[in-house]
């Protein structure tokens, strides 16, 4: 779910228009500002969340006025909702990769949901929280993991995943057939997909890389020895040893499918939507495997975290105490479980992959638990998906061969710290 296009914001004047638009966008009960009736953005439009919202309306009395945009849409909905001034919602969606950009319009929440803090994935917490305070409360979250072909790691005389950067280099290498369209490995480095930065992250954090970006001045730290041997680590799969399709750089879900029909061994992939891969597939059971993410320090982090949940506008003043009871219901243990058992979305709550029955019933639970303490949070700051986007096309630029590896990196850590010192001038 998260390997889609990342939405790179509107221009003012196409802001300015859609909030003229929004004055007359029905579906909102302003009426309802005195009465117990909450306004909420929402991109979940999946029958369960529906019934969770009348359940909560049946312990509560309170009312909820959903609005919902779906996921495509929600990012360009709160851009025109803060851009205006906001007040037409009291309860909003939002995605981690969001939260960097529209935290100066929101309440900070940490005092609300201490329980949540202690219960859930450290890493989850951390990157919903932006200069320390905590915006956003998660409903579910994801990490990808190491997916792999049984049939073609036993024709190739492989019979477990790698479990280091080097010895999935030599996997994929034993794994490939160009002859035949067969490759070792299969990524998403399409520009403009969040998976492409994530990906370097992963490499970066994996092989000893401390900080992606300094933690008190958000300045760049990945233009380094160890950035540099990660980039070329990717560089190296995709042009030296040949082991990845022609279409790396500008695929997306595809490479899934890819897994599915043997055509590549192995991919790094969310679990939700590898999973649904599987059942449209109808795949075999036991074919399609998963993997913590191989590093190359132990014990090194290796799988960037990404999650969405509620958060409360600072508009809403006078109904924040409803506001925080839907979001400690819709992100609560019991709903998180039962989100999990229909459909499928992983918990952010530690102590649901713990259970014998949900690992019984999805058996990923216990490969999930196994990475959950080498997941990390990506970078958080105002200014982030800018600074994201400088890096991409720097990324790109390596893999084109059009700079080194280094070059690269330099030419990004320069664009990511300008945009840092326009968010945080000294």
């Amino acid at each position: 779910m998260y390997a889609q296009q990342r939405k790179r914001g509107i221009s003012l004047l196409v802001v300015g228009v859609l909030i003229l638009v929004s004055f007359c966008w029905g579906g909102v009960n302003r009426i309802g500002a005195a009465q117990k009736v909450l306004n909420i953005l929402t991109a979940q439009s999946a029958e369960f969340e529906h019934l969770m919202y009348k359940e909560f309306e049946a312990q509560t009395g309170i009312k909820i006025n959903f609005i919902d945009v779906g996921w495509a849409s929600a990012q360009d909905k709160l851009t025109v909702e803060f851009a205006g001034g906001g007040g037409l919602f009291d309860v909003v969606f939002m995605d981690t990769s969001w939260v960097s950009d529209f935290a100066p319009y929101l309440v900070p929440l940490q005092n609300y949901f201490s329980e949540a803090k202690k219960g859930m994935v450290e890493a989850v917490i951390e990157s919903m929280t932006i200069d320390g305070d905590l915006y956003v409360i998660p409903t579910m979250t994801d990490f990808e993991l190491l997916f792999w072909h049984t049939e073609r790691f036993r024709e190739a005389g492989l019979s477990r995943a790698p479990k280091t950067l080097t010895e999935m280099t030599t996997y994929a290498k034993k794994l490939t057939n160009r002859e035949q369209n067969l490759y070792g490995y299969a990524a998403t480095w399409k520009q403009g997909d969040i998976v492409l930065t994530f990906d370097f992250y992963m490499r970066y954090r994996g092989m000893g890389g401390q900080y992606i970006n300094d933690p008190v001045n958000k300045q760049a730290r990945f233009n380094n020895e160890i950035g540099t041997k990660a980039l070329q680590y990717m560089v190296d799969l995709l042009n030296k040893y040949k082991v990845m399709p022609s279409g790396a750089l500008s695929a997306s879900y595809e490479i899934a499918l890819q897994l599915m029909n043997g055509d590549v061994a192995m991919i790094l992939g969310w679990p939700g939507a590898i999973s649904g891969r599987i059942e449209e597939t109808k795949s075999p059971p036991g074919l399609i495997q998963p993997a913590v993410v191989p590093g190359e320090v132990p014990g090194a982090p290796t799988s960037v975290c990404a999650q969405f949940g509620y958060a409360i506008p600072r508009t809403n003043t006078g109904k924040r105490e409803m506001a925080i009871k839907f979001i400690n219901f819709i992100q609560s243990v019991d709903v998180q479980k039962r989100r999990l058992i229909n459909q499928g979305m992983t918990p952010a709550w530690k102590c649901l992959y713990q259970e014998p029955e949900l690992q019984q019933k999805f058996p990923i639970l216990k490969v999930m638990m196994q990475q959950l303490p080498l997941a990390f949070p990506a970078p958080k700051f105002r200014g982030y998906t800018e600074a994201d986007a400088s890096l991409q096309a720097a990324l790109h630029k390596a893999f084109l061969l059009k700079k080194s590896p280094e070059e690269a990196l330099d030419e990004a850590a320069e664009k990511w710290n300008r945009v840092v010192a326009r968010y945080y001038p000294e």
